[in-house]
């Protein structure tokens, strides 16, 4: 039916959410799986930046590699030496001041910015064009 509201598919959208979540809490406890919550902010950030061209990898599974690291107990993501190049002198001395979901932001915009010069307008393509960005700016 096209005459449901934007306001009601958000909410029936949550609710059905919520029951596939509980459904997944119930089934691992009669499995005997341990289930862990993680907390998923910049889960695809780190793992496009960080991980997938290390391990040759999509981005899904390499944001997945980062929510395993943190449900055993890596709750922080340190940044690799090589991205800290797009970061400009200012944001490069109070960079360690910030909290480190901040500074993977920081990171973050400072390498689309670079990107949207190029004509690139997301992360999707980071693998691939890489080796050509930090080799221009070096």
């Amino acid at each position: 039916d096209k005459s449901i509201s934007s306001k009601f598919n958000r909410m029936s959208h949550g609710f059905v959410w919520s029951k596939f979540l509980q459904a997944v809490e119930r089934r691992s406890l009669r499995e005997g799986v341990p289930l862990i919550k993680v907390s998923p902010p910049y889960t695809s950030v780190i793992g496009i930046l960080k991980y997938q061209s290390q391990y040759g990898i999509s981005n899904h599974e390499a944001a997945s590699y980062v929510i395993g690291r943190r449900a055993v107990g890596y709750s922080k993501e340190n940044v690799p030496s090589h991205l800290f190049r797009f970061l400009s002198q200012t944001q490069l001395k109070t960079f360690s001041q910030h909290t480190n979901w901040k500074q993977w932001s920081l990171i973050q915009q400072s390498i689309l910015k670079f990107l949207k010069q190029k004509g690139v307008k997301s992360l999707a393509s980071w693998q691939h064009l890489k080796k050509d960005c930090l080799a221009e700016l070096a």
